[in-house]
């Protein structure tokens, strides 16, 4: 990606070396018909100059090379390469007063290096000075993404312990609820809940956890979701024993199964049915499709929040099927 091209620092340099070159050459003039050759001069030299500028900031600015070393090496050479350009088609321009543009009269290989070192000079300065107002500029850019990012981590953990305080007072009254609670039924409800919320308040840190834990996880959370919706909702997991070691980033089970909830159809009539099984060492959570006839506009935040975490945690990427019949998300399992 190139960096935003800033013209203005190099038409100012390239100006004043400009001015070096017209100011040198009339102290050697002593001829006022020569004053065109002077101003023609200064007028190639703010040519290289300009060009050269250019050069070096596309070369600076360049990712595909790698290494200080090797831009600097690739700039000097660019910039040699540019003046004999600029310059070989003014080689046998008339100009004895100046020693810089005397190539008439001097063998092919000496004009070719006496361009190139004028190259060499005017884009070397340039590039130094390219070079460093880089790194000032890179060094207050990073001074001031720090100064962003101190700020967003202590807003983030202001946030965090803001948040803490209700679920763990839910929490506990939770707990307190299950206690006092008179029949079987009541109390059933009230674990499978408190359960919700502990896997909640114990896994909002971590980023990976095991299938095992995630399948209890979702096992309390289907089981309200079951109490609400009775049989209307009908739910089939098939994993193997020896898939539970493998592990997932927490609250992906309960993602999906509540998106199913949200863009069906849950009725008698109509059962939603869903199922959590393996394969091809994929963790399937797939449902049949029944589309309500008036739902909210999907913002696609759960999915999307899947596929970031498995591409910052594994560089994986998920799977989606999404039929007329069914939809199925297919999530890598991770060792």
């Amino acid at each position: 990606m190139m960096k935003k091209f800033n013209l203005w620092p190099g038409l100012i340099i390239s100006i004043f070396i400009a001015l070096i070159v017209l100011i040198s050459s009339a102290i050697r003039l002593d001829q006022v018909d020569k004053s065109d050759i002077v101003l023609r001069n200064a007028g190639i030299t703010f040519l290289i100059a300009i060009s050269c500028w250019i050069t070096n900031h596309y070369i600076l600015g360049a990712t595909w090379i790698r290494g200080k070393a090797q831009k600097t090496g690739l700039a000097l050479v660019a910039c040699a390469s540019v003046a004999i350009v600029i310059l070989y088609p003014l080689r046998e321009m008339h100009t004895e007063n100046f020693p810089m543009m005397s190539l008439r009269g001097l063998p092919q290989d000496r004009k070719l290096m006496m361009m190139a070192f004028r190259g060499l000079m005017v884009g070397g300065l340039e590039y130094f000075v390219s070079f460093y107002l880089q790194l000032v500029t890179d060094s207050q850019n990073s001074r001031i993404e720090n100064e962003r990012l101190k700020q967003e981590n202590l807003e983030a953990r202001l946030s965090l312990l803001k948040q803490q305080v209700n679920p763990h007072f839910l929490f506990n009254s939770l707990s307190t609820l299950r206690t006092i609670a008179a029949d079987a039924p009541t109390k059933q409800y009230v674990m499978q809940l408190a359960n919700v919320y502990r896997y909640l308040l114990g896994n909002e840190q971590e980023h990976l956890t095991s299938l095992e834990k995630e399948l209890e996880f979702a096992r309390s959370y289907i089981y309200i979701l079951q109490e609400r919706f009775e049989r209307a909702l009908c739910v089939a997991i098939e994993l193997p024993e020896t898939s539970l070691s493998h592990r997932i980033p927490p609250f992906c089970l309960q993602i999906l199964v509540e998106n199913a909830v949200k863009h069906n159809i849950v009725s008698v009539e109509a059962p939603l049915s869903i199922r959590i099984y393996i394969e091809s060492e994929m963790l399937c959570v797939e449902n049949n499709v029944l589309p309500r006839m008036s739902v909210e506009e999907s913002t696609g935040k759960g999915l999307n929040n899947i596929k970031e975490r498995y591409q910052l945690l594994s560089n994986q990427e998920i799977e989606i099927i999404s039929t007329s019949a069914c939809f199925i998300v297919k999530l890598p399992l991770l060792k």
